[in-house]
């Protein structure tokens, strides 16, 4: 049995406090016209030490008693961890965790015909996308997802979280050339609202707790949730 944190109220930076207002305004909306009329898209610059993943997972929770949320994130052990860490609180066990790879897995249609794009069912009946590590996604894996994103009637609220300032993808073309990846992304993210998050330096305080125990609580959490498990 995973054993959930609790959740708390803590404080937040006014960086951080900004984009939990704008996701919380992006699903507000009473109708599907409305909805559909504004900004769906929002970045999310959050370099090492800003507390970005918390965010991220902060919106999650305060969104899933009202919005259907799934959570990209580019690794396993990434989407493992964030699973550990998703308070616990009503509603929250409807938060949708996946790889990007997992969600594109979803996917039907024709590699042959790149036009032939049919739904992916899991991406529009989101309400909210929250899009952890969006920098190491390459370019073609990328291009796919947001076509699916932008293809249905319903558009979801798109939180794409990075930090550019992390080594870029690769992508291996023959035995003796690779290509950096990551460009398309970083220039769609120059395209739409953005919120810059500051680095927080040891001794200063994130969500209300040092940065020591900002950054480590997580880890720190999962071991003992696993060694709970074990035990079990």
């Amino acid at each position: 049995m995973t054993v959930k944190p609790l959740h708390t109220q803590l404080q937040w930076l006014p960086g951080q406090q900004e984009v939990l207002d704008r996701v919380r305004n992006s699903y507000v909306h009473t109708d599907e016209e409305t909805q559909g009329a504004s900004v769906r898209f929002l970045h999310v610059d959050g370099k090492t030490g800003s507390g970005m993943t918390s965010v991220l997972l902060e919106c999650a929770v305060r969104a899933c008693k009202e919005a259907k949320v799934l959570i990209v994130c580019h690794y396993e052990f990434s989407m493992r961890n964030i699973k550990f860490q998703l308070a616990h609180m009503e509603g929250v066990n409807g938060i949708l965790v996946e790889t990007l790879q997992g969600t594109l897995n979803q996917r039907s249609f024709d590699l042959d015909d790149k036009t032939a794009f049919t739904s992916l069912p899991v991406l529009h009946q989101c309400d909210l996308i929250l899009m952890d590590e969006g920098a190491q996604y390459a370019n073609d894996e990328w291009d796919c997802f947001l076509r699916f994103v932008q293809a249905g009637p319903h558009k979801p609220f798109l939180v794409i979280g990075t930090d550019f300032q992390q080594c870029r993808p690769v992508k291996k073309i023959d035995d003796d050339l690779i290509r950096i990846e990551g460009q398309r992304i970083k220039k769609f993210c120059k395209e739409i609202p953005s919120v810059a998050l500051d680095s927080v330096l040891y001794g200063s305080c994130v969500c209300g707790k040092s940065m020591s125990v900002a950054l480590y609580s997580g880890l720190n959490l999962n071991l003992s949730l696993l060694i709970k498990e074990i035990s079990e």
